[in-house]
């Protein structure tokens, strides 16, 4: 390659139009902004409009945890994204650390503590279905 040969830059990919199933996690809507955590939203639809997946995207603040939960009809995939903490999942407690799966199931309660004072614990969750928020008003 001679000397002089310039690098081609990538360019802007041009914008185009996406359907409902392809989101970006950007899009993903506030569902709850507290003192210990932010949640974010997305619905992924099947091709009737109904939807067919849920992913939120959840970060705790360091030294926070969320408030816990279980679910009587939905299984619960979880991916570490960041951060290090702990999941305590049926009143056992298991260290977490980035690129965990976790698989939570029916009826099982789960709650996620950030044990860095300085780093978020960054998790994304995904099921197949909508997730039931009665506390959660969607449009």
């Amino acid at each position: 390659m001679p000397a002089e040969a310039k690098v081609q830059k990538r360019t802007e990919e041009p914008e185009q139009k996406l359907p409902p199933n392809i989101k970006f996690i950007s899009d993903a809507s506030v569902i709850y902004n507290t003192d210990n955590y932010e949640t974010r939203e997305l619905q992924l639809p099947d091709p009737t409009g109904r939807t067919s997946w849920s992913v939120t995207i959840t970060k705790v603040k360091p030294g926070k945890q969320t408030r816990g939960h279980s679910d009587p009809k939905l299984v619960e995939y979880f991916q570490i994204r960041s951060g290090d903490g702990l999941v305590i999942i049926k009143n056992n407690a298991y260290f977490v650390k980035p690129n965990m799966i976790i698989v939570n199931h029916i009826d099982d309660w789960i709650k996620f503590i950030n044990t860095s004072a300085t780093d978020d614990l960054i998790f994304m969750t995904c099921v197949n279905g909508l997730y039931r928020r009665p506390d959660v008003s969607r449009k």
